[in-house]
């Protein structure tokens, strides 16, 4: 999960720097130039300014189009982290029946999902006969070295509050959105001590901001375009909440195993 996290953190920081770079060109195009001023010698920068001042209606558009792709990164990430949660949680019992309920059950019908229509999904003949495969293994021989994670994570719908909650609801985790919550990473970023205050503040910032999402993915006349500061926000903020989700994961991860280990065979 670890790995995950800084990748995702990584390309956060890309994005930043985007903002960062169409912020100081627009600082560029507010400079006056000096009669006496060497156009000659600096004429790229002479170029860029008026570049700048040309495209002035296009740069404020650059924030809100990175929006589409924040938030679909987003989905990836917590996407992989659920699935690198279902493996652990996997690699660690010693039969099918030790995994979590739901989690058994959802393997099941959501392998089927897949296997029933496939190329909705985006795999052939090979990857049904591959799910098949796996699934058997995993419910007749107690075989967890794999498991059809990409089975179980498929949603329908951006990662709103609630989908991320049903989505950590089929492997067993019921609270995921408490474990959050929960965390001093989160806290401090909205400062809020209290963990029903952050979960309502923290679902309320990610409703919004997928909302954000679908109104620029289909833009109205009457859009009006988020600036650098609200784009750095969602920034910062998903990298908070991305951090307590892996805490809350681990933390999940932990306590289900150790339940395991000492409850009777």
């Amino acid at each position: 999960m670890d790995e995950l996290l800084v990748e995702f953190i990584n390309d956060l920081n890309h994005i930043k720097g985007i903002i960062d770079l169409k912020d100081t060109v627009e600082e560029i195009s507010s400079i006056k130039i000096e009669n006496d001023f060497d156009t000659e010698k600096y004429c790229k920068f002479v170029e860029l300014q008026k570049i700048s001042l040309e495209s002035k209606l296009g740069s404020r558009m650059i924030p809100g189009i990175i929006i589409p792709y924040l938030g679909g990164r987003f989905e990836n990430f917590v996407k992989n982290i659920f699935e690198d949660l279902s493996l652990t949680i996997a690699s660690n019992v010693d039969e099918y029946k030790s995994l979590p309920r739901d989690m058994r059950e959802n393997l099941i019908s959501y392998t089927a999902e897949v296997i029933s229509r496939p190329r909705k999904y985006g795999h052939g003949e090979g990857g049904v006969e591959s799910f098949i495969k796996t699934l058997s293994m995993n419910v007749n021989e107690n075989d967890l070295s794999s498991i059809n994670t990409s089975c179980l994570s498929i949603t329908y719908e951006n990662m709103r509050p609630e989908v991320l909650k049903s989505l950590f609801e089929r492997i067993g985790m019921k609270e995921v959105w408490k474990g959050i919550s929960e965390q001093f990473e989160l806290k401090s970023f909205l400062g809020q001590t209290e963990s029903h205050e952050v979960k309502k503040l923290a679902e309320k910032h990610l409703r919004e901001f997928m909302d954000k999402r679908n109104m620029i993915a289909h833009p109205s006349n009457d859009l009006t375009w988020p600036d650098s500061k609200e784009i750095i926000f969602y920034i910062n903020f998903l990298e908070s909440l991305s951090k307590s989700l892996v805490i809350a994961c681990k933390t999940y991860s932990i306590n289900y195993i150790k339940k395991e280990e000492y409850s009777p065979s």
